[in-house]
């Protein structure tokens, strides 16, 4: 009986163990917080995701999040809309001449989800809202809303020649040299 009992122990601990985590992110947050609740929450996607072991689950709190530098993702996550409301995440303050924005970038890693956000306001040579590139699958994204992603400004009278350097895009995916990016 009491093998049965140490048995069972180990086998609760072990599984309590591995069980996957939950941070939560706030507009009114603080990344000196520890993120584990709403009361607690951080203020950036991005430290919640540094933060985060893989398999955890990041939750956005309604808000705006302004977006001046990439949120990189290199291991497995979910980052998913908490509650209701809208969560925007917003470029608009990234200097329009940076090149080549990334909003969000999937780096080389298999299990993502993106699920809930809005995505705007990314202007600017080669932006991307959404970028997965290198050895990545099993990436859904879903329920996300992306818009006024583009190479220029809104006033559209002067489009710059056609070259893969004045390209943008929603969401952009691109294998690698050795790792090209197949569909069953």
């Amino acid at each position: 009986m009491k093998q049965l009992v140490y048995i069972l122990l180990l086998l609760t601990t072990t599984l309590s163990s591995n069980a996957a985590g939950n941070y939560y992110v706030s507009a009114t947050g603080s990344d000196g917080a520890n993120g584990q609740a709403i009361a607690t929450a951080f203020k950036t996607i991005q430290h919640a995701v540094s933060q985060a072991a893989t398999d955890d689950t990041i939750n956005v709190l309604a808000g705006t999040y302004s977006i001046t530098s990439p949120i990189v993702i290199s291991k497995s996550l979910m980052i998913r809309k908490h509650g209701t409301g809208l969560v925007l995440l917003d470029a608009h303050a990234w200097p329009a001449a940076t090149p080549k924005k990334e909003m969000l970038t999937v780096n080389g890693v298999h299990d993502v989800t993106i699920d809930g956000l809005d995505l705007v306001n990314c202007i600017g040579i080669g932006s991307k809202a959404i970028y997965v590139h290198g050895w990545s699958s099993s990436i859904v994204i879903s329920n996300c809303t992306i818009r006024n992603i583009g190479w220029i400004d809104n006033d559209l009278t002067t489009i710059p020649t056609n070259s893969a350097d004045h390209n943008a895009y929603a969401i952009h995916i691109v294998g690698d040299a050795a790792n090209a990016i197949s569909y069953p």
